[in-house]
């Protein structure tokens, strides 16, 4: 009976929840949608920290500090199997550093970066291990513009990147593109990558989708769903977390 009662009220606890923090969290800066980079940077002085869950228990961690508002710097450490029966094995670690180049004009605000980032990008369908089961990285240049619909502001990216590490793949380079558009708390996206420049690979793009919700002050979590033609859907989660020097 009780626990009727508990469930009954729950979305009332949730309601009052959302409504207490509602002023006091902040969004933090959209760095990635899913696992393609943005032209987004961080705020000078502060710091980000985020902690990817991927495929078989895999754990990437990336720390950056926003040097200044156009430009971050930090370091990654990818760990396979971190979490499971099978044996941890720890990847070489990698940079990851964002300048953004321009802010676009007044009346046409856009952003374009370059950096260099580590994504991952899933699994094949039979679950086989290869390249693509692990943490790469590579430079990007990327794009990001805002759109203003329905009294709210939402943003479309696209990019080129090219695999280096852990091995040059220039066949490999691909451009990407991905939308995200905030409601309230929740952040959904949707995101299309892998598309090569060789109309051959077409079953090998990816289109995935995720959603992000802001919890409290500088903390988000995130689910992320990547799929394909030839690809068994992949699951990501992601806890986000931005603070202040």
């Amino acid at each position: 009976m009780k626990l009727k009662v508990y469930s009954k009220r729950m979305p009332v606890f949730f309601a009052v929840f959302l409504f207490i923090t509602a002023k006091s969290y902040s969004i933090i800066p959209q760095l990635d949608v899913v696992d393609t980079p943005t032209a987004i940077t961080l705020p000078r002085a502060t710091y980000n920290l985020s902690f990817w869950g991927y495929e078989n228990g895999g754990i990437l961690t990336k720390a950056v500090m926003g040097l200044s508002d156009g430009v971050y710097l930090g370091a990654s450490f990818d760990v396979q199997n971190a979490i499971g029966a099978g044996k941890p094995k720890f990847n070489v670690p990698g940079v990851i550093a964002k300048i953004r180049l321009t802010e676009g004009w007044q009346d046409y605000p856009f952003f374009l970066a370059f950096g260099y980032d580590a994504y991952y990008t899933g699994r094949t369908k039979e679950g086989e291990i290869t390249l693509e089961n692990r943490i790469i990285y590579g430079p990007h240049i990327s794009f990001t513009k805002p759109i203003f619909l329905l009294g709210g502001e939402q943003h479309f990216h696209m990019g080129v990147r090219v695999p280096v590490q852990p091995g040059y793949l220039s066949k490999d380079t691909e451009v990407y593109a991905g939308f995200d558009f905030p409601i309230g708390y929740f952040v959904p996206m949707i995101e299309i990558e892998r598309v090569f420049f060789n109309s051959k690979r077409s079953r090998e793009v990816l289109m995935n989708i995720g959603l992000r919700f802001n919890i409290l002050e500088g903390l988000a979590v995130e689910l992320d769903l990547m799929t394909g033609f030839d690809r068994r859907p992949t699951r990501m989660l992601i806890f986000e977390f931005m603070g202040y020097f």
